[in-house]
């Protein structure tokens, strides 16, 4: 974990960005229970933030309590059937990159597994309780080969690829993030992304994400796994082409530097996405693509 000061620096400049651009609503933006807080720790104004921010930091404190019995469950789960999971996003940076998980709002438990262990991990889950509440094969959705599951207060996104735009867009190999995975902090069942791994992760995950307020909470990840790679935006590049996906990194970094300071004095504004981006998320989400087809080549 990154010291404390550290974080509070970043979350400083973060709440200074928003004060200066087209502020999203807190709650749309995923940066609720950050603002509450940024509040208890005296970084902004009680009179500036919403009483709602303050409530939805204390609620996602008594969440991440609840869920920490079903979580190491499902790990260990996972691991007596040997199918090997990496637990990714949110849920797994709140416990390694933030002072306290409930800092970090996510709405799901992301979860990895290879293509291959696919079927078995969805009896798994099944068996564990969990019902499936959107199936992977439903026609327009977006092309991510992924199926949310229900149960025992814990929802969990089941995923077997990353990018949002596959197979149209490059990919992360599973078997190079898995020999690269490091424990999870307080969940010694569960493996996770490296630090540079989960940077080109945020990369996929944000040239996605469309205009989106979350886009502000996921660029407060990227200088705050930074921090935690120890290593610099060129190393990054060079793993990034390796992986055929410099240029969405070189997107998201952009975009992490408004809060980074490096571009202080110009204009703080969004950057557009290239319209072949938006493009091929219009088709990813076209009701007449044959999604499973597409997953199966």
């Amino acid at each position: 974990m990154i010291p404390l000061s550290r974080f509070h620096q970043h979350l400083h400049a973060l709440l200074k960005v928003l004060a200066t651009t087209r502020r999203p609503s807190a709650a749309t933006a995923g940066l609720d229970a950050l603002l509450g807080y940024a509040t208890i720790q005296g970084l902004c104004q009680a009179s500036d933030t919403p009483a709602s921010s303050i409530a939805s930091y204390k609620s996602r404190l008594a969440i991440d309590l609840a869920i920490s019995q079903p979580l190491h469950e499902m790990g260990a789960a996972f691991h007596e059937a040997g199918i090997d999971a990496l637990l990714l996003k949110g849920e797994a940076w709140s416990r390694t990159i933030y002072p306290v998980p409930g800092v970090r709002s996510r709405c799901d438990c992301d979860v990895w597994v290879r293509r291959s262990q696919r079927d078995d991990a969805i009896r798994l889950l099944a068996e564990l309780g969990f019902h499936e509440a959107r199936p992977y094969a439903c026609a327009g959705e977006v092309l991510t080969p992924e199926a949310l599951f229900r149960g025992a207060g814990l929802n969990v996104d089941l995923h077997w690829q990353l990018s949002t735009l596959s197979p149209i867009c490059r990919d992360l190999d599973f078997e190079r993030c898995w020999r690269s995975s490091l424990a999870v902090p307080g969940l010694p069942e569960w493996r996770m992304l490296g630090p540079i791994e989960s940077l080109l992760h945020a990369a996929l995950h944000f040239a996605c994400s469309g205009r989106s307020g979350s886009r502000w909470i996921w660029a407060l990840d990227g200088l705050l796994l930074m921090d935690w790679a120890k290593t610099t935006p060129e190393a990054i590049s060079i793993r990034a082409a390796s992986a055929g996906i410099d240029d969405l990194w070189m997107e998201y970094w952009t975009f992490v530097q408004l809060l980074s300071g490096m571009n202080a004095g110009q204009e703080l504004h969004e950057p557009t996405p290239r319209p072949g981006r938006e493009i091929l998320l219009l088709l990813s989400r076209a009701p007449w693509l044959d999604r499973a087809r597409l997953a199966q080549e």
